[in-house]
């Protein structure tokens, strides 16, 4: 259902920190067992209120792998009663870095859940949206700039040959888990700054790029991953207590370009070659100095993107949100832990549009949206990771293909079967159609 509100909008914006209970910690994203022994950047929680007359809409940034359907639930629930939040109007969205507690009960396989960090966390949104509420929103205008990194790199290598792995045993998949610079991929960074619209003052600034947040050196800490260093770096443009909101693009088979580590010793140097023949994985760890190289030449070009002209600039616009429920069966054919993905959209005046996924897309899907729906007269995102993750939506030509993407992930996600080729572009496509055109009704002032 669209909810549609095209008078001037205000806006209001702020943020918390929400470090781990206690270290040693579990992180999510790299298996059951892993664990974080020492802090090596904050956790936080940003969040963005637009308002017009009685109409609130909400966008809050975790650093969280996956928010969850519980916590999102347990959100969702208490905004509706403490505010009157519609659904359809708060959009919940994890930065998916693999360096964070896990809050998502049903997926024991990516980390063991943290009941006490979760509550951390819902309680820390739910006292700032207590505040925004009370706050005067500001009249803003919106500038929207745009530039190209080269931070990241497609992770489904071709392969002919069998491969054998002890996690995945033998496979006759048609691509492995290694970097392959020719697969689709994103490098488009987008960053949207709010301003008063009198006085100039950055209210809050939303960035948006696809990359897995996976990279961190060393591995056993919680870290915000690049989301959290490009943050920062935003701020020393901005001020120390600007709230950023990054929205995770098309990342599901997208990883950091990091030049692995180089200085092995000779006996492991054969043990890598002997890993990549059999398992078709070269290694991919990365030292602690290329990891630091990295991630500081992506936040100075994120900086270097915010300082640049806007490409749009925008005031005195209206809001329109809107979501979609696309039922799961249509898509996969067998077990699912979930029944539907939920599809969210959020329009800002005739300026910038977010299409939000409840999975983790494939890169290619974006391009293949924009052929098969065409672009509109605003900037569209397209993100993952927006409250509940059902798992990852392969394109229909990777179902053939197999690979972690589209078979290996099953098992953690509480799924078994296979993705219908068919209709994938079909049906995913008539959803985001739906949503768009929802918006683009809605958004008219």
């Amino acid at each position: 259902m669209s909810q549609i509100c095209p008078t001037q909008t205000g806006a209001v914006a702020g943020r918390r920190l929400v470090p781990p209970i206690t270290l040693p910690s579990a992180i999510a994203g790299h298996g059951a067992t892993s664990v974080a022994v020492d802090a090596a950047d904050p956790l936080e929680v940003n969040a963005l209120l637009l308002v017009a007359g009685p109409r609130h809409c909400l966008l809050v940034s975790f650093d969280l792998l996956y928010v969850g359907a519980t916590l999102a639930r347990e959100l969702l629930t208490e905004l509706a009663k403490r505010h009157g939040f519609a659904e359809s109007d708060v959009f919940l969205f994890a930065s998916h870095t693999h360096f964070a507690p896990p809050t998502d009960p049903t997926l024991p396989d990516l980390g063991p859940f943290d009941a006490a960090y979760a509550r951390r966390v819902r309680e820390a949104v739910l006292d700032l949206v207590k505040e925004l509420i009370h706050q005067m929103p500001a009249q803003f205008r919106l500038e929207v700039r745009r530039g190209l990194l080269s931070h990241s790199v497609n992770r489904r290598r071709p392969r002919m040959a069998p491969s054998y792995t002890r996690t995945w045993g033998l496979s006759f998949a048609r691509v492995t888990f290694a970097p392959y610079p020719r697969g689709a991929r994103d490098d488009t960074a987008s960053v949207i700054t709010l301003s008063d619209a009198v006085s100039r003052t950055p209210i809050a600034v939303i960035w948006h790029y696809a990359c897995h947040p996976v990279g961190h050196s060393p591995s056993q800490v919680t870290s915000a991953d690049f989301p959290g260093f490009a943050r920062e770096s935003l701020r020393h443009i901005h001020g120390e207590r600007l709230p950023v909101l990054f929205v995770q693009g098309f990342c599901g088979d997208v990883r950091p370009n990091i030049e692995p580590k180089s200085d092995l010793r000779w006996g492991q140097r054969l043990i890598g070659l002997s890993r990549e023949v059999i398992a078709g994985t070269p290694t991919m760890q990365c030292t602690e100095a290329a990891w630091c190289k990295w991630v500081k030449s992506l936040a100075d070009e994120v900086a270097r993107i915010a300082t640049s002209s806007p490409e749009i600039v925008e005031e005195n616009m209206g809001f329109a949100s809107t979501s979609a429920e696309l039922p799961l069966h249509e898509l996969f054919e067998g077990t699912l832990r979930v029944e539907t993905m939920l599809i969210r959209g959020l329009r800002l005046g005739h300026v910038l549009e977010i299409v939000a996924f409840g999975a983790e897309p494939s890169a290619g899907w974006q391009q293949r949206l924009q052929a098969d729906i065409g672009q509109s007269s605003s900037i569209r995102l397209y993100a993952g990771y927006c409250g509940d993750v059902f798992g990852y939506l392969p394109l229909p030509e990777q179902v053939d293909e197999g690979g972690y993407e589209v078979a290996y992930f099953q098992q953690a996600f509480g799924m078994k079967g296979r993705f219908r080729k068919m209709v994938l572009l079909n049906r995913v496509s008539s959803a985001v159609k739906c949503v768009s055109t929802a918006l683009s009704i809605g958004s008219v002032s």
